[in-house]
């Protein structure tokens, strides 16, 4: 059992997935007791990797013929790129479909195109990210 005697008490729960009990005894200054009890749930963080480089012709290793991300413990999410231009050249919701470098059956020439993530985690907050890739041939 851990206990604070600290104004503003924190407690950390590492990285351990669960719904813990905690009881918060406050005393005033003039020795009055109050006691509140609630339930905290700990869940796993969302995990997100987002590469900055691909190659779709084959000149790199073959896991980076595709411009896909990497994620863990999300609900949903949308992905959007977008040419320098502002043109959208490809969007899915599903993470194992990556861009291959086509905008309608033809090749992207290679450069810089931007991305942009909306990934819903499993504690149905948004989270955003915005950056760029390259697109070598």
């Amino acid at each position: 059992k851990d206990t604070s005697t600290q104004v503003a008490p924190r407690w950390s729960y590492g990285k351990d997935t669960n719904t813990y009990l905690i009881t918060l005894i406050a005393k005033s200054d003039f020795g009055c007791l109050d006691t509140t009890t609630q339930f905290v749930h700990v869940g796993p963080d969302i995990i997100i990797f987002i590469p900055d480089i691909f190659t779709p012709e084959g000149s790199g290793p073959g896991r980076n013929e595709t411009f896909m991300i990497s994620v863990q413990n999300y609900k949903s999410l949308n992905m959007m790129i977008y040419n320098r231009w502002g043109a959208k050249m490809y969007e899915t919701k599903d993470p194992m479909i990556g861009w291959n470098g086509k905008y309608e059956n033809a090749d992207c020439p290679q450069g810089v195109y931007v991305y942009e993530l909306s990934v819903i985690g499993a504690d149905d907050k948004e989270y955003k990210f915005k950056g760029s890739i390259t697109l070598l041939r």
